[in-house]
C-alpha cells in the first residue's frame, strides 16, 4: 500500500476555489500518487495540480536520495568491517602464555595438563563466542585478550568444579579431563 502526506497548505491554497475544482485537484493528486498518471481536468485545476505535483515529485526525489545515501553508507560500513580469523586470534592468544596456568587442573595433588589440541579447540570456541557478540581485537588487542582470558578462565573454573563434584581422584585422568573439556567446548556457541 502506497502512502503519501497531504499537506495542509494544499488545502489552504484550494480553499477559495469551488467544490468541483477542489475535488478535481484532490482526485488528480490521489490518482497521480497511486498510479503516476495525470488525469484530464479543467485548466484552473491543472495549474493548481501542477504546483502540487512538483512538490510531490520533489519529496519523492529527496526520499530516494536519502534511501540511496543510507544504502551507500551501509555498503561502505560493510566493506570497512574487519574480518577476524578465530584460528589466528587463538594462536596469538595462546602464544601470549596467559592461559597456561588455568589449563593445569589439580585435584588432591594430581595435576592434569590439557593437551594442545584441546587448548586450541577450547580457546577457539571462546574467541568465536566473543566475535559473535561483536567483541573484537580491533583497536585494543590487549583489552580483547584480557576479556578472553576472563571468559576462558571462568569457563574452565566451572568445568573444574563440575569435575570435582562428580569424580573421585582415581577417576580424574588426562583422558577424562580432555573428554570433559571437549564436551564442554561443544556446548559453547561455535
Amino acid at each position: 500500500m502506497k502512502k503519501f502526506t497531504f499537506a495542509i497548505k494544499w488545502y489552504e491554497i484550494l480553499k477559495p476555489y469551488s467544490d468541483d475544482i477542489r475535488r478535481e485537484v484532490y482526485d488528480a493528486i490521489i490518482e497521480y500518487v497511486a498510479t503516476g498518471t495525470i488525469i484530464e481536468m479543467q485548466p484552473v485545476s491543472r495549474m493548481a495540480f501542477d504546483f502540487i505535483r512538483y512538490e510531490i515529485d520533489e519529496k519523492e526525489r529527496r526520499k530516494e536520495e536519502r534511501l540511496a545515501k543510507k544504502q551507500s553508507q551501509a555498503k561502505a560500513q560493510a566493506e570497512q568491517k574487519e574480518t577476524f580469523d578465530p584460528d589466528e586470534i587463538t594462536d596469538s592468544y595462546i602464544g601470549t602464555g596467559k592461559l597456561s596456568t588455568p589449563l593445569v587442573v589439580q585435584s588432591n595433588g594430581v595435576a592434569i595438563i590439557v593437551s594442545n589440541d584441546k587448548i586450541h579447540s577450547f580457546v577457539r570456541r571462546c574467541v568465536s563466542d566473543m566475535l559473535d557478540r561483536e567483541l573484537t581485537p580491533s583497536g585494543d588487542e590487549n583489552r580483547f585478550f584480557n576479556t578472553l582470558h576472563i571468559i576462558a578462565s571462568n569457563r574452565l573454573d566451572i568445568i573444574r568444579e563440575d569435575i570435582k563434584k562428580h569424580h573421585t581422584d582415581e577417576e580424574f585422568t588426562d583422558e577424562l579431563w580432555n573428554s570433559i573439556l571437549n564436551d564442554a567446548c561443544a556446548k559453547f556457541p561455535k
